[in-house]
Formats: C-alpha cells, structure tokens, sequence
C-alpha cells in the first residue's frame, strides 16, 4: 500500500515510522534524500511544488497513482498498522482516521474517495466531515 505525506516538515521521520511496519512505497510533497531511500529499497517519489493547494487538491494531482487503497500522512505513527488495516477492511467505510495521543497522524483511504474532493480544498475540514456524515467514517485510536 502506498503512503502518501502531505507534510513537508517531519518527513524523514514519517517515512521511518511505516518502514519499521514493513510499507516501502512513499509519495512525498516535503523534502527528502532520495539517494539514501534508493540505496536501501525503499521507493520514494517526491513530487515538487502544490506547496500553496490544500491536501485535497495534492491528493488530485496525484490521483493516476492512488488505483488502490493508500495511506495518507501526517505524522510519525506508533500504532499497529496490520490492526488498522484489518479493521479498515472488516469495516464498510471510505476512511480510517488513525488518532494518536488525539490528533490525526494518518488516515486509510480507499480510491472512492476522490468522489468527495471535486471542490474541495481541504482533506481534513472538508473530505473528512463530508465522508463522515455519509457514515463512511472510521477513527481508530
């Protein structure tokens, strides 16, 4: 499954976070050394600019490579993310909202979701709530 991180500051350390959970496919909008990643398997594609457009809008520049359930990033996780996983998919939902210390550090997402992001700038203040008032909602914490 593809990790998506939106954030530019911690991005090092996010994409550590999903190694040590055995994830090795990243799609970054921060600064990165691609070399190091290259050099240890590790596939890392770093998309440049977007730095002024909300996390939706990213997210829609990029879409031709999210087919398939991804992940999107915002901070370093320390949950179990096969348990997330299996929960994601036992469930009926759109989203998984990963809450850690409660704040959201990741969230699954399926494809449909770009159903909701037509206008939208915002995936946190918009996307969000509007999946959530559909019922298509999970938070795991």
């Amino acid at each position: 499954m593809k990790v998506v991180i939106l954030d530019t500051r911690n991005t090092d350390a996010i994409i550590e976070s999903f190694i040590a959970h055995g994830y090795t496919e990243f799609i970054v909008f921060g600064r990165v050394n691609l070399t190091y990643y290259a050099l240890n398997k590790i596939d890392v594609t770093r998309i440049n600019g977007f730095a002024c457009e909300g996390g939706s809008q990213r997210l829609q520049k990029i879409r031709g490579s999210l087919k398939n359930r991804f992940f999107v990033a915002y901070a370093p996780v320390d949950v179990d993310l096969a348990s997330v996983e299996k929960r994601h998919s036992q469930g009926q939902g759109t989203v998984t909202v990963i809450e850690q210390d409660k704040r959201m550090v990741a969230a699954i997402l399926e494809p449909e979701v770009f159903d909701y992001m037509d206008s939208f700038v915002s995936l946190e203040k918009d996307v969000l709530p509007s999946v959530g008032n559909d019922g298509d909602l999970q938070v795991y914490n």
